[in-house]
C-alpha cells in the first residue's frame, strides 16, 4: 500500500448572518459605532476586495495585527471549495509556501511556490508552481497553411487573453494523491475508481514504492481530476492556460521549448515499458521558459474546458474558458503521451474530444493556483 503523508484541513465556510430582532423602544440608545480590531474602514475594503475577486473570509478567521483576514476560501464553478491561508504576504493554499531563492518573475509575483509532501516515512516530495505573468497570444495552429501535419481542429487562430497564474511545474504524481487520502483517512482500498487502484499497484510492482510515488496520476476522469485540483489547492488549467503556458507565454514554438528533439523523449515507446508512464522528473527534457515541463509527452492532460470548435473571433473575456451549459461531457485533453506520435506532441495540438469518465492510462492532469491579487504583500487594491 502506498504511504502517503499531508494534512487536508477541514472546509471552512461563511459565517451565517446575524439574526434580525426589532430594537426595544424603551432600551438605552446604543453607544457611537466605533471600529474595533480588524473592523477599521480599511479592513472591511479588504473583505469588500476580497469578495469582489471571488474568496470569502473563512469562518473562525482571525486578523492578523494589521487588520488582514488570516484565511479565506473560494468556491469554484465545479461546486469544490478551495481554502487559503496567509502565507509570506500572500493568499496561497493550505500548505504552499513562496520559494525566497527563486527571486520575482516579470509580473513581480513571486517566481516560485512549493509544497512538501511528508509520506511519513523519511521520504517526501517537493511540488513545485512557476509562475506565469499574463498576456495575450494567437491561439491554435498558426503554422503555415497546407502543412503535413496541419491540425484542423486547432483552427480558426484567435486572440485570447490570459491573466497571471501559477502552474504545477510537473504533473500530479501518485504519491501526492496517496498523500492527500491519508489525510482524508481514506484507506487505499477506498480510493475511486478500481483502474486508479489497479495503475498504482502496477507502477508499484514494476518500479517499488520510492519511485511509483512520482509517477504521474493516471486513470483518473475528468470527475475526480476536478475534485482531487481543489483538494491539492488548485484547479486543471484552462485550454487557454495550458497553450499559453506550453507556448512561453504565446510564442511561435511548435514544440514545448522551442526544442523538437527534446520534446518527443517522452513521445511513443508505452510498449516497451511495463506501465505507460515514468517518473515525471526523471525522463522529462521539455521545459518551457518559465520552467513547465513534461508537458509534451509522458501522460496528456485534462484541461477544464468542455470541448467545442474554435471560436471565428477573439474571445471578448479576459480567461476564456468553455462552460458546461448545454454540452454533452466531452472535454478537452492536450498534450502527448507515451502512446502518441509527434503531432500530438505539439503546443497547439488539440486530441479528439474526451468523455469526461474516460479512465485512460495516458491521461493525467497538472493544476494551476490563481492568488487573489491581494494581500499584505501586494496592498489592497
Amino acid at each position: 500500500m502506498l504511504v502517503g503523508g499531508g494534512i487536508v484541513p477541514e472546509r471552512r465556510t461563511a459565517e451565517p448572518p446575524p439574526s434580525f430582532s426589532p430594537p426595544d423602544p424603551e432600551a438605552a440608545p446604543e453607544p457611537p459605532d466605533v471600529p474595533g480590531p480588524g473592523t477599521s474602514l480599511a479592513d472591511r475594503r479588504r473583505v469588500e476586495r476580497l469578495e469582489a475577486l471571488g474568496f470569502q473570509v473563512a469562518s473562525g478567521s482571525e486578523p492578523t495585527a494589521d487588520g488582514w483576514p488570516s484565511a479565506v476560501y473560494q468556491t469554484t464553478d465545479e461546486g469544490s471549495s478551495i481554502d487559503f491561508e496567509l502565507s509570506d504576504g500572500y493568499y496561497l493554499p493550505i500548505g504552499v509556501r513562496v520559494d525566497p531563492d527563486a527571486g520575482p518573475a516579470e509580473d513581480g509575483w513571486p517566481r516560485v511556490l512549493f509544497r512538501e509532501v511528508d509520506h511519513g516515512d523519511g521520504d517526501s516530495q517537493r511540488v513545485e508552481f512557476v509562475r506565469i505573468p499574463g498576456g495575450s497570444c494567437a491561439m491554435g495552429d498558426f503554422t503555415p497553411s497546407g502543412g503535413r501535419l496541419r491540425d484542423n481542429a486547432a483552427l480558426p487562430v484567435h486572440r485570447v487573453t490570459v491573466s497571471g497564474f501559477y502552474m504545477q511545474r510537473f504533473e500530479v504524481t501518485i504519491g501526492e494523491i496517496a498523500a492527500y487520502y491519508r489525510g482524508l483517512r481514506v484507506a487505499e482500498a477506498e480510493w475511486p475508481h478500481h483502474p486508479f487502484r489497479d495503475y498504482v499497484r502496477r507502477v508499484q510492482d514494476a518500479f517499488g514504492l520510492h519511485q511509483a510515488r512520482r509517477h504521474p496520476a493516471s486513470c483518473l476522469d475528468h470527475i475526480e481530476a476536478t475534485r482531487l485540483a481543489a483538494g491539492l489547492g488548485g484547479r486543471l488549467p484552462t485550454e487557454a492556460q495550458w497553450e499559453y503556458a506550453a507556448r512561453s507565454r504565446g510564442k511561435n514554438h511548435v514544440f514545448v521549448g522551442d526544442d523538437r528533439e527534446r520534446a518527443l523523449i517522452l513521445v511513443e515507446g508505452a510498449g516497451s515499458l511495463p506501465v505507460a508512464t515514468v517518473p515525471v522528473e526523471e525522463g522529462a527534457e521539455d521545459q518551457t521558459e518559465q520552467r513547465v515541463a513534461d508537458l509534451s509527452g509522458n501522460v496528456s492532460e485534462w484541461c477544464r474546458d468542455y470541448y467545442e470548435a474554435y471560436p471565428e473571433t477573439p474571445s471578448p473575456d479576459p480567461d476564456p474558458w468553455v462552460r458546461p451549459a448545454g454540452r454533452a461531457g466531452l472535454h478537452v485533453v492536450r498534450g502527448g503521451s507515451l502512446f502518441d506520435g509527434e503531432a500530438n506532441a505539439r503546443t497547439f495540438d488539440r486530441s479528439d474530444p474526451f468523455d469526461r469518465i474516460n479512465l485512460a492510462e495516458y491521461v493525467g492532469f497538472r493544476i494551476v493556483i490563481k492568488p487573489p491579487a491581494i494581500g499584505p504583500a501586494l496592498g489592497a487594491d
